[in-house]
């Protein structure tokens, strides 16, 4: 018994891996790049998880 698959759903599939492939690499290189800055004394990330990125004055004060 012979397995076949469409086309479509072959390119449907290699897709969805690339996608998954670039978000976990992605990943992996913010961490690095998180640790590597951490690591030679760079400041923390701006916390920007509210509505507006300037909402804080201490992100505006990083910016000047």
């Amino acid at each position: 018994m012979t397995l076949s698959t469409s086309p479509l759903s072959t390119i449907a599939l290699l897709f969805l891996s690339y996608l998954a492939y670039r978000t976990t690499q992605g990943f992996i290189i913010r961490k690095r790049f998180n640790a590597f800055a951490q690591q030679h004394g760079c400041e923390e990330p701006p916390d920007v998880t509210g509505p507006y990125p300037f909402t804080s004055w201490k992100f505006v004060w990083r910016l000047m």
